[in-house]
């Protein structure tokens, strides 16, 4: 099963969940697989994080410069909560992973991490016994409404464009933690928490970048 991860037009790097148990003579060039999506969803974060970055440069700016800096001292502030907001769940996913390998045995040899990478079971126990993949599910639904709550122009503007997990996320939670969670193993499940990282800074920019698109430059007051 391939899922894909958007918002709006824009497609990511998809996280490729494997369900069927022929899968299991294909184990080690999946693990590959997952592996070189990992790396690029690691470069994807970067370039998006930079993006994001000179966007609140600007923004910052236009609070001092004289035709913008009215409509610029409502709409930094406004793109700081948005900021702070992707940051904590980011975090908050950043912990799921720690928590996974641990439960995995991670360990450290020579500067290189290493754990469990094919057990299906841990994943299992992690995301569906202990209900980690519930807890996840009720965070990113939270995130999603908090950062819509963030001004009525971006709840108009991102309701319907705004996917953190895919088309499973709008069903519910048991629905989410079984698909990704129910048969996966644990490089698998790493991939699809760091699509939603990935996911977290498209949503990030794209909002923020809306609080920019905001400020006239030619007249401040409009």
């Amino acid at each position: 099963m391939l899922s894909i991860f958007r918002i709006g037009s824009k497609l990511v790097l998809p996280a490729i969940i494997c369900l069927l148990p022929a899968c299991s003579d294909k184990q080690d060039s999946e693990l590959e697989v997952f592996k070189a999506v990992n790396e690029s969803l690691e470069n994807s974060k970067n370039a998006i994080n930079k993006s994001t970055e000179n966007i609140l440069a600007l923004l910052q700016d236009k609070q001092t410069d004289v035709s913008t800096s009215y409509k610029a001292k409502i709409w930094y502030p406004k793109a700081m909560v948005i900021q702070q907001l992707s940051k904590d769940t980011w975090k908050y996913v950043e912990q799921l992973k720690a928590y996974l390998r641990k439960d995995a045995g991670l360990d450290v040899q020579d500067g290189t991490l290493s754990y469990n990478e094919k057990d299906k079971d841990i994943v299992k126990r992690v995301f569906i016994t202990n209900a980690r993949g519930t807890e996840l599910y009720d965070k990113l639904k939270v995130y999603k409404e908090d950062i819509l709550s963030v001004d009525p122009g971006i709840r108009m503007a991102f309701t319907n464009s705004i996917e953190l997990a895919g088309r499973s996320f709008d069903h519910n939670a048991q629905d989410f933690s079984t698909l990704f969670f129910s048969n996966t193993s644990p490089v698998a499940a790493l991939s699809m928490l760091n699509q939603v990282q990935n996911n977290i800074k498209i949503v990030e920019n794209a909002t923020i970048q809306f609080c920019n698109n905001k400020i006239n430059t030619s007249c401040g007051f409009l």
